[in-house]
């Protein structure tokens, strides 16, 4: 994709810069595809879980044949590469930063959430860079077109070799939720509509227009555990104005791309479960913080740039960080959250946009909801 000269003389502003340095230079091409059948195209699995495996202090992670249902979880963005519009993912998982990120944060810090009561799915996919959702483009669709495929040919495979008739959840953060919503809407078979225990729809805006394409699946959660439901939140700061915040994302239809900036959207509160009550601080249960071997390591590893490790290393998980913070649902969908007191879950959020934080700031509310409703749909 060419880069957007401005004309001379004329300063670059600061995210003109930033994302001029994170758009591929060059024309979209496919990398080499995953094999589902390869043990090596799953972040996590039965029997390999890796860092999913771990869970906060004071909880268990249960047994595969113990599991009463599983989680098919669909990663989010990890990949700020410019060389591709899409992660190759012939490397083996530790070896790349996008890998290694997916390796040692999200699976404990995301998909380890279902670790006490699912089998976890997980598979790599070759994800879309950054930049497909900052500056939509032909390049940038065919990336995110192609990652979906992947998620649509991992979910099958699961299907086919492993579900077996079992209850299952989808899950899913930020590009993982814009794929898991297209797979809903396009080819998830109604048939299976009886297993799905719930949709955890995070982080990617889930608009009345998108919903409609699948709510004859499942409609929005209006209550802690309600079943065939989805959950959906978008997380900003108390005061911000989330409804028209810069917002160049897109979301798929059957008929083509339509943008989503400045539309209201589906939110529950993960900490009472409610549509429109607020929730203190008090019942707030903890943020869920995941400890490396080298915490100066975070710095700086989604700059654009080298796409190599940097030996980052999960080694636990702290126990549940509090206090928490307050939150409500706001008149057009939005979560919005008092300013946490621990200067840790604020760095690098502009514009008091917590899109990075969503799963974290929630984790325990979340942990415990996803037992709960594994739980009663078991009943």
């Amino acid at each position: 994709m060419a880069t957007e000269q401005k004309p001379r003389g004329q300063k670059l502003s600061s995210m003109d810069m930033w994302l001029r340095g994170i758009s591929p230079n060059a024309s979209f091409a496919p990398p080499t595809a995953a094999d589902y059948a390869d043990a090596n195209s799953w972040a996590a699995r039965p029997g390999a879980l890796a860092a999913a495996a771990i869970a906060p202090k004071g909880h268990s992670v249960i047994g595969s044949d113990e599991a009463a249902a599983d989680v098919f979880f669909v990663h989010p963005t990890t990949y700020v590469g410019t060389a591709n519009w899409n992660e190759d993912i012939a490397a083996p998982l530790e070896e790349t930063r996008a890998g290694e990120i997916v390796a040692e944060l999200i699976m404990p810090g995301q998909a380890g959430l279902f670790n006490g009561c699912c089998r976890i799915y997980a598979p790599r996919y070759r994800q879309a860079t950054l930049a497909a959702f900052f500056k939509p483009c032909g390049d940038g669709r065919a990336a995110l077109d192609l990652a979906y495929s992947d998620v649509v040919q991992a979910f099958r495979h699961y299907l086919e070799h492993d579900n077996q008739g079992r209850p299952f959840i989808l899950a899913g953060h930020s590009q993982g939720t814009c794929h898991l919503m297209r797979l809903l809407a396009e080819d998830f078979d109604e048939a299976l509509k009886p297993q799905l225990i719930a949709a955890y729809l995070l982080g990617f805006k889930v608009t009345e227009e998108a919903a409609s394409r699948f709510s004859y699946i499942c409609a929005p959660a209006e209550a802690a555990l309600e079943p065939a439901s989805f959950i959906a939140f978008d997380s900003f700061l108390d005061g911000t104005d989330a409804l028209y915040q810069s917002d160049h994302a897109e979301h798929r239809f059957s008929e083509g791309w339509k943008a989503r900036a400045g539309k209201p959207v589906h939110g529950i509160n993960p900490v009472n479960w409610s549509t429109h009550e607020p929730s203190s601080e008090a019942e707030h249960m903890g943020f869920g913080v995941v400890d490396v071997n080298e915490p100066s390591l975070l710095a700086g590893l989604y700059m654009p740039g080298s796409d190599r490790a940097v030996g980052l290393k999960a080694t636990g998980l702290v126990a549940p960080v509090t206090p928490g913070v307050a939150t409500y649902i706001d008149e057009h969908g939005y979560l919005k959250i008092s300013l946490p007191v621990q200067k840790f879950m604020n760095a690098g959020i502009f514009g008091g946009n917590y899109h990075n934080r969503d799963v974290a700031l929630f984790y325990m509310n979340l942990r415990a909801n996803v037992e709960a409703r594994v739980a009663a749909f078991s009943c």
